[in-house]
């Protein structure tokens, strides 16, 4: 992976870490992607989409909805694999997915001690 990003559904940059991209550009690229997607799994009656991959000349970008309001982007290099590539990705989403629900975890937490000490 060279980059990844993660974006609100409707664009917004939340975290970047992307070089030779203007994050903001391609956030608000995402957004519209993963809508395009939507309607183009709609008209095919598979479901929701998980995942929108485009293969250019020198590599990879994927967008995956992480949950109903958030998206990340993946950017991979050329001459990886689409198999390896995906593998790598799919990680990245696991990951965020863990580090959202640890963020949830500990303002759970959090909001239950204030409440207590109250």
């Amino acid at each position: 992976m060279t980059g990844l990003l993660v974006a609100t559904l409707d664009g917004l940059v939340l975290s970047s870490d992307t070089v030779g991209v203007t994050p903001e550009n391609v956030a608000a690229m995402s957004a519209a992607t993963i809508g395009l997607a939507g309607q183009f799994t709609a008209q095919a009656n598979i479901g929701q989409p998980r995942t929108a991959l485009f293969e250019g000349d020198s590599g990879f970008v994927c967008v995956f909805p992480v949950e109903s309001s958030l998206l990340l982007v993946v950017f991979g290099e050329k001459g990886i694999t689409l198999g390896l590539f995906n593998v790598a990705a799919r990680q990245a989403l696991v990951l965020v997915r863990h580090a959202l629900l640890r963020q949830r975890v500990q303002t759970a937490r959090a909001t239950r001690r204030a409440y207590h000490d109250y």
